[in-house]
């Protein structure tokens, strides 16, 4: 197995045991997920370009400059999250972007 084979595991919907011997790799992306959304939420500003750069570091990839996002926001993983143009998140939304 390679290193992305627990991804595609992952993403295909296929669960994911603990003691899995790749789940430390996936494990690393949630633990990334709990952090960026932890210091999403814990902005002392409510600077939309602040926030989509630290919205954009939990997805992997930059939002357009119309993303809008009210925080607090939850997500399980993060990395599997697309955003379009023109889109707007409420204040306390959950994705949960693991799984098919």
């Amino acid at each position: 197995m390679n290193r992305a084979d627990i991804f595609r595991r992952d993403k295909a919907g296929e669960i994911i045991k603990l003691d899995d011997p790749e789940y430390p790799e996936l494990f690393k992306v949630i633990k990334k997920a709990i952090y960026t959304t932890s210091k999403l939420n814990n902005l002392i500003t409510n600077d939309a370009q602040e926030i989509n750069a630290i919205f954009s570091e939990l997805i992997g990839q930059k939002v357009d400059e119309t993303f809008f996002l009210i925080p607090p926001f939850y997500s399980d993983f993060g990395e599997n999250i697309q955003i379009g143009k023109n889109v707007f998140v409420n204040h306390a939304c959950t994705f949960m972007d693991r799984g098919a």
